[in-house]
């Protein structure tokens, strides 16, 4: 398997992560578009729930998050709304 190289060392930072409470956690593109049908991702529900367990682990730190959600058409940006408060509904619940 073939190691990608990460935006630290493109940017010739040291690989050491940063402590999550120093850090504010951005989450981009999780979707179940990527879950499912044509654009479905291999591992897509394994790289999910390591996000998920990321998140938590960041909110237990007290660590700021972001999330994005990415709206199209007006039927997909309701429907985006909804899974949006969906999953903060999750969130809130530590069951994200």
């Amino acid at each position: 398997m073939t190691v990608s190289t990460t935006l630290r060392e493109v940017n010739g930072l040291n690989a050491a992560l940063p402590s999550l409470s120093t850090s504010t956690l951005i989450l981009i593109d999780f979707q179940n578009t990527y879950r499912t049908g044509v654009m479905a991702l291999p591992d897509a529900d394994r790289a999910l729930n390591a996000a998920a367990r990321l998140l938590e682990r960041a909110r237990a730190a007290g660590t700021p998050s972001c999330t994005t959600c990415t709206t199209g058409v007006p039927a997909a940006r309701a429907r985006s709304r909804r899974r949006a408060a969906a999953f903060r509904a999750r969130s809130a619940s530590g069951r994200a």
